[in-house]
């Protein structure tokens, strides 16, 4: 593989994929506080802490999900690093 093509994949990964994934970590991670925020505030109101318990899964999934694509990536940048 040329080199050019290369320092290109590893550069859209710096510059684009990287940044992207660590916000999306973040906003991930706000959700389930978030959520956990709700859900011990409104220890009297069943409703809330059911809105509490919806955030703190979504924001879980939203981790998991992020987690797979960072392993993915990994798995791509070092496929792409083998070639030539």
């Amino acid at each position: 593989m040329d080199a050019t093509i290369k320092s290109l994949y590893f550069g859209i990964n710096k510059y684009l994929i990287n940044p992207v994934i660590i916000v999306l970590f973040a906003i991930a991670t706000l959700v389930f506080v978030y959520g956990l925020v709700e859900f011990i505030a409104n220890k009297d109101s069943e409703d809330k802490q059911k809105e509490g318990k919806k955030h703190m899964l979504w924001g879980i999934v939203g981790l998991a999900v992020m987690a797979g694509a960072v392993g993915i990536k990994d798995i791509i940048m070092s496929l792409v690093s083998s070639i030539g």
